[in-house]
């Protein structure tokens, strides 16, 4: 299926202005008495290029619509960041203080511990990440699953009592 975005040739961060000359473009190219009404392309005609514009054109549809197209995107796989790698806190792996080590079940093929990261690994390898926090990329032990990692760096805090 073709986006609105795709319909009307222009990005998914594009101004209204930039969608305005994009439709009227769109509109010459497939109309009857300009360039012989030749189409974009099959699945293309002047109901999409007008249905597009409609909604893009709105803020509250295009806002509506990008929330779905979002959805569909993940629920095919894809993720926002662009990046393609789905995201977890390391808060939601459980921390085993004898061994100083966080793991979590990969959330795939269910192994048992397939994301384990000792404290050493996150403190060599992490980059920096958002809000002053880090990244780690870890994959599962037992399939191709990679999961971008984020953490905080705990403040400890030694009180002094006189």
């Amino acid at each position: 299926m073709v986006s609105h975005y795709e319909v009307l040739g222009v990005k998914f961060d594009s101004s209204l202005s930039e969608i305005k000359e994009a439709y009227r473009h769109c509109l010459l190219r497939t109309h009857p008495d300009k360039l012989g009404g030749v189409k974009i392309s099959e699945s293309i005609d002047i109901n999409a290029i007008q249905d597009a514009y409609r909604v893009l054109s709105d803020p509250d549809l295009r806002s509506q619509y990008n929330k779905e197209v979002t959805q569909v995107q993940k629920s095919s796989g894809y993720v926002g960041t662009g990046d393609g790698l789905d995201e977890y806190s390391l808060d939601s792996f459980e921390f085993d203080a004898t061994k100083l080590e966080y793991s979590m079940d990969c959330p795939r093929c269910m192994a048992k511990n397939g994301f384990a990261l000792h404290e050493n690994t996150l403190e060599e390898h992490a980059d920096d990440g958002l809000n002053g926090g880090f990244v780690v990329l870890s994959q599962c032990c037992s399939c191709s699953l990679w999961l971008k990692i984020t953490f905080q760096l705990a403040v400890e805090e030694n009180w002094k009592t006189d």
